[in-house]
């Protein structure tokens, strides 16, 4: 009968700890574009002459492209949306200086999207105006509220980092 016992108060906490799970995704799924949308709103006015026409798809290529050259398959597989898509954003970001197209040299048939000089700095600048909205965005906010933003952020990046590993295996 212990045992009985003990498997039930297992069971509900089990069950108590998916509820608070799910609760958390769904709030997540619902705050993080409003907040997102939110420096969008607010770092447009900040953003670079270069990029005043562009949108997230393209500020997301910038972001992408700042930590690793990547082919357009990559590109649009990662922004989800077509590769056609992507090489007319290319294209653009080209004509402006702002990335380069590079064949591989063992494989001809692959080109590499890299920012260029100019296409860096810019992405500074998209960085420095996105900072400057989170931070105006935050403001009001005290420090316990700050500190468990920032906990809960150094959850989800060990995740992320838990997760890119599993994926390079």
């Amino acid at each position: 009968m212990l045992l009985h016992i003990g498997s039930d108060a297992a069971t509900v906490q089990h069950e108590a700890e998916r509820e608070l799970l799910e609760q958390t995704a769904s709030k997540m799924l619902e705050v993080l574009p409003r907040v997102f949308k939110q420096l969008m709103i607010e770092g447009k006015d900040k953003m670079p002459a270069e990029l005043t026409e562009v949108g997230q798809t393209q500020i997301g290529l910038f972001h992408l492209l700042a930590h690793n050259d990547c082919t357009i398959t990559e590109l649009a597989r990662r922004q989800k949306v077509t590769a056609p898509t992507i090489s007319r954003m290319i294209d653009s970001l080209v004509s402006r200086n702002l990335v380069e197209r590079r064949q591989d040299p063992s494989d001809r048939r692959i080109t590499w999207i890299s920012l260029t000089p100019r296409g860096r700095a810019v992405n500074e600048e998209i960085a420095a105006a996105f900072r400057a909205a989170m931070t105006k965005f935050m403001g009001p906010l005290d420090d316990r509220q700050l500190c468990a933003i920032t906990e809960a952020l150094d959850s989800l990046e060990s995740l992320i980092k838990r997760n890119d590993e599993a994926h390079n295996r």
